[in-house]
């Protein structure tokens, strides 16, 4: 993975909500409840995702490939037009890799990195870029990346501290010249 900057950000719940309900709820340890049906379908909150985080860029949604984390999602992203090209991935790390190997070919100027989430059920989209390209062409940084892990199984505390331990490592940064991780 090289220096990927993270571009736009966005999610989307049952109903409609943001980003912003999203994180109101986790900020406040309250459950994101709901699933999405025929009144807000996972369609609607895929295309509404995937319309923020390019209009937050200013990318138009079919030039870009799609990096997709939900076989779910495939039917979907092929009929509303979303996506140059799409290929599937199976983990964050392998999606950013993916994502990365496009950007450095210098064909692509941003992957979309797609999913859905069962629980909380939540579409989420990631639109990621070269960071130098990202800052020639004045987007807006949200985070970088430079470096990622994952593991297999429940998550736990010795699981989330080994998978911190090796993005830094594979990242080369150490513990104390980063000031804050979200996962």
């Amino acid at each position: 993975i090289t220096n990927l900057a993270i571009v736009g950000m966005s999610v989307v719940v049952p109903g409609g909500g943001g980003m912003d309900e999203f994180g109101r709820h986790v900020y406040r340890g309250l459950p994101v409840s709901g699933q999405f049906n025929e009144t807000f379908s996972i369609e609607t909150a895929a295309v509404q995702s995937v319309r923020q985080v390019c209009a937050e860029a200013r990318l138009k949604i079919g030039q870009m490939p799609v990096v997709n984390l939900s076989p779910s999602l495939v039917r979907i992203l092929q009929e509303n037009g979303i996506g140059s090209r799409v290929q599937d991935a199976f983990g964050v790390s392998s999606a950013l890799a993916l994502a990365s190997d496009w950007l450095e070919s210098g064909d692509e100027e941003g992957v979309l990195v797609i999913e859905v989430q069962d629980e909380p059920q939540v579409v989420c989209t990631l639109l990621v870029m070269e960071h130098k390209s990202a800052l020639n062409n004045a987007r807006p940084i949200h985070a970088l990346v430079t470096g990622a892990a994952e593991t297999d199984g429940p998550l736990s505390a010795s699981a989330i501290s080994g998978v911190l331990q090796e993005a830094q490592r594979v990242s080369g940064y150490k513990p104390g010249s980063i000031g804050m991780i979200e996962s």
